[in-house]
């Protein structure tokens, strides 16, 4: 069955956002945002689908997400927009973990981590926000073409260069954005002792790069 790949407003399908959530939790399940659970990731990603800084494009297989890409033009104007409206559905599952000191460290990191970055490191502040693809459908060429769309958003909002954050230990995402032209600029932690690693790309120098 052939995948087609088309951007997500807040009028997507509710399925569809809940397929984002689990390929999320799925592929990122150590990640500070999986531990919030499936129904907080579904209403959080809807409300970034309204975000005007914010875009998605999903790839799509008879209708089920099977993987999808967020970008963002300013990645603090996200977070101003959707945690006043999420800030209901945020507050049970954030509940009992803020109450633990190193999970309202960890918090206080994600919220304070655009900014600082943008303006300590001199970074563009537009950039990927989310990357995945269900663990089944790798290696057939689906991130390579979302890669794709996403640099054709960036272009047609005008973005020149955007940056890419991804974790110092994976080693087959650095493989993929080398592949396509990233540059790498800098290491940094956004989470005290965990190192990540930043790429600078321009869209306009997109590469054609293996299957992802």
């Amino acid at each position: 069955m052939s995948i087609r790949f088309a951007p997500l407003d807040q009028h997507a399908s509710p399925a569809i956002f809940r397929d984002i959530a689990e390929i999320h939790q799925a592929e990122i399940p150590n990640g500070f945002l999986a531990s919030l659970g499936t129904p907080t990731l579904q209403k959080l990603y809807k409300q970034m689908a309204g975000c005007p800084a914010a875009f998605c494009v999903a790839a799509l297989e008879a209708e089920r997400c099977v993987g999808f890409i967020w970008g963002s033009s300013d990645t603090s104007a996200v977070y101003r927009y959707c945690l006043p409206r999420c800030a209901g559905s945020l507050a049970l599952p954030l509940a009992a973990r803020v109450l633990r000191p190193t999970m309202l460290f960890r918090v206080w990191e994600t919220l304070r981590y655009p900014s600082t970055q943008s303006e300590s490191h001199e970074l563009p502040r537009a950039e990927i926000l989310n990357f995945c693809v269900r663990g089944d459908q790798q290696g057939r060429g689906v991130g390579q073409r979302l890669f794709q769309a996403l640099c054709e958003g960036f272009q047609r909002r005008n973005v020149p260069s955007f940056r890419i954050v991804t974790g110092e230990e994976q080693t087959t995402a650095h493989r993929f954005y080398e592949a396509a032209g990233a540059v790498k600029h800098s290491q940094i932690q956004v989470h005290k002792g965990v190192a990540s690693r930043v790429y600078l790309y321009q869209p306009s120098t997109l590469q054609t790069v293996s299957a992802a």
